[in-house]
């Protein structure tokens, strides 16, 4: 009787160990890895230092909501190389994926203060403002995201820009913040994501 409650307590450590071994599927809807994915996407951020990938506001909104506008478009997280031929990698997507890739590239656009309207003095002594008689203005924000193909240079040898398409999206803003950009970052990522799944005229 021992040795068969030891055989169990044993058969049940090794069905333990090999649970906790077991890869966890980490590629949720929307990321490279998902047996979803029909079409890929890179991003890449070229102010100053090349950065890859999207920002963390930005990758906890697609996890969350933004893949659902776009079924079957899956982010790759994976990016190395530089301008103007990144490249990106995928262990675990299919051998042809990068003929489904599309490299995005996000830009945010210098703040631009709108114009500011004289203030009267009832205005000015209720805002309790020292602004040379002068409300204060609100800002212009916006984020593009341009698209390319991953079989094309970002840029040719003659200069050609090889862009399938920008989007430019815009919002007012009291402050030129950048967290104040965070809703146009992904309102542009959005659009250019589904433009990605939607058939193109060769």
């Amino acid at each position: 009787m021992k040795r068969i409650l030891f055989a169990i307590a044993f058969i049940a450590f090794g069905l333990t160990l090999i649970a906790q071994s077991a890869p966890k599927n980490e590629f949720g809807p929307g990321l490279a890895g998902n047996p979803s994915c029909r079409l890929y996407f890179g991003v890449l951020w070229p102010e100053g230092a090349v950065y890859h990938g999207l920002t963390d506001d930005q990758l906890r909104w697609w996890k969350e909501h933004g893949y659902k506008k776009a079924p079957g478009i899956c982010y790759a997280s994976i990016a190395v190389g530089k301008m103007p031929n990144p490249k990106a990698a995928c262990p675990e997507c299919p051998a042809d994926w990068q003929s489904s890739l599309y490299w995005i590239v996000m830009r945010r656009m210098p703040a631009e203060l709108k114009e500011t309207h004289p203030a009267s003095p009832a205005e000015f002594g209720a805002l309790k403002i020292e602004r040379r008689g002068r409300l204060p203005g609100s800002y212009t924000l916006a984020t593009s995201a341009i698209v390319y193909a991953n079989n094309l240079p970002l840029v040719s040898r003659t200069g050609e820009d090889k862009r399938l398409f920008r989007v430019l999206k815009s919002t007012d803003s009291a402050t030129s913040k950048p967290e104040n950009y965070m809703p146009v970052d992904r309102e542009a990522l959005q659009e250019a994501a589904e433009l990605i799944g939607k058939p193109r005229k060769r």
